[in-house]
């Protein structure tokens, strides 16, 4: 598309308020969907973990014990 042609319709569609007001309910729909996903993937991992650590408290402790303040320090800041 030309230049002119992108401006012609971009004024040839106005939004109606009818029309914005749904894009608006879109974009909220979308973020709320998102932090869904995000909860959902966090909850698992947490999950995950705390099935571990109660099926395995050896290993985490092993863990623990082997990582060191300066690794955790660094995957804390990456």
């Amino acid at each position: 598309m030309t230049e002119m042609s992108i401006e012609q319709a971009h004024h040839a569609h106005h939004a109606t308020p009818k029309e914005e007001a749904r894009h608006i309910d879109n974009m909220k729909f979308a973020m709320w969907l998102y932090l869904a996903s995000e909860v959902v993937i966090f909850a698992t991992l947490i999950a995950i973990f705390v099935v571990f650590r109660v099926h395995n408290p050896e290993r985490v402790e092993e863990v623990h014990k082997a990582s060191g303040l300066f690794l955790v320090s660094l995957n804390t800041f990456l």
